[in-house]
């Protein structure tokens, strides 16, 4: 899970770097996603560590749900700007 988290951080990294900075309100929403998958890597991370792992289960579905809808986000957004991007409705 860490890993994952970890190749999205990048990844949204990645999809702000290939927009055109003039595109600020989209690169920011990309930089916006690559904290919150870093939020949730530490997050992973400290869920890992936790002792006795009894005190991990409550708190797993919620980081789970976490975790889907930041994946389910940035997959709309990249749609979105890819859309735009084939309409010539925004700079890449």
């Amino acid at each position: 899970n860490v890993f994952f988290l970890r190749i999205m951080a990048d990844h949204a990294k990645f999809i702000g770097h290939l927009l055109d900075p003039s595109e600020r309100k989209l690169v920011d929403t990309a930089r916006n996603f690559s904290n919150d998958f870093d939020e949730l890597m530490y997050q992973a991370v400290d869920l890992e560590s936790m002792k006795p792992q009894s005190q991990t289960v409550p708190l797993l579905d919620q980081f789970l749900d976490q975790n889907r809808v930041s994946v389910t986000s940035l997959r709309d957004f990249k749609k979105t700007a890819r859309d735009l991007i084939e309409q010539c409705k925004i700079k890449s």
